[in-house]
């Protein structure tokens, strides 16, 4: 169970899905939202397909 000030700060709702994790090395957990966390990995797709993209021409000047 999520203490509700903790779901309030993290804006979760019933019904809302949420990933719970730990690092092994270090002590207490880290409560997302599945949403956010597939935002935040969509964004950084997009900015590795971008320099993926800028890798070519990048390439075709040194030559």
């Amino acid at each position: 169970m999520i203490p509700a000030e903790a779901r309030e700060a993290l804006g979760i709702a019933p019904g809302d899905k949420v990933l719970i994790m730990k690092k092994p090395d270090m002590p207490g957990l880290v409560v997302a939202k599945f949403e956010s966390l597939r935002m935040l990995l969509d964004e950084m797709s997009a900015g590795l397909d971008a320099v993926n993209a800028e890798q070519p021409a990048e390439a075709a000047d040194e030559d």
